[in-house]
């Protein structure tokens, strides 16, 4: 109970009451809790990370891909608010056009033809959007990818064969598997 804020305990000492002492259902709405809950969080997508992804070699892109795929969720709960955010009618994928406006509400500025280059950079599976693996994968900060217990866990999934080494054959069969994705 420790990490349950005040104004919660408070909205629900307020609920829990005979029926005839409770609020009534826009009463609680009005509650600083749920006011203060309900703030739609402003966009913060980092511009930075994505365009550092797109300087990424094949084989840095694919095992931060990889990485990206086997986070818990807890470790990516933030991007995957913004992805929901940015993702606007909801289909699960980032179309051009909804990055082009996140972007611009975040007061960034890219033109058309970054933003067409950047799509492609990311959306590796060519579907003409970003889903979103693929927008975690380009997100991730340098810190997180860089942790040991993620580089591992990329290693042996590049590591098809279990030997302790990534040979060419290897990369090569997982770059063409992920080209035709």
């Amino acid at each position: 109970m420790k990490s349950i804020s005040a104004q919660l305990k408070d909205l629900i000492a307020k609920i829990l009451v005979e029926p005839d002492k409770r609020p009534t259902a826009s009463q609680i709405l009005e509650h600083p809790w749920l006011k203060w809950k309900s703030s739609v969080e402003p966009l913060k997508i980092n511009y930075g990370s994505l365009k550092t992804f797109c300087s990424y070699s094949k084989i840095k892109k694919l095992a931060v891909t990889l990485v990206a795929t086997q986070l818990q969720e807890k470790d990516i709960v933030e991007l995957g608010n913004i992805f929901k955010q940015i993702d606007k009618n909801g289909d699960g994928m980032i179309s051009l056009e909804e990055l082009k406006i996140a972007l611009e509400t975040q007061k960034e500025k890219a033109t058309l033809t970054e933003l067409k280059k950047l799509m492609d950079c990311i959306d590796s599976d060519h579907s003409g959007s970003i889903n979103y693996t693929e927008f975690i994968a380009g997100c991730l900060e340098q810190s997180t990818i860089a942790r040991e217990d993620n580089m591992m866990m990329a290693f042996r999934m590049l590591d098809i064969n279990s030997d302790g080494k990534v040979s060419r054959d290897e990369l090569r069969h997982l770059l063409e598997r992920t080209a035709s994705a």
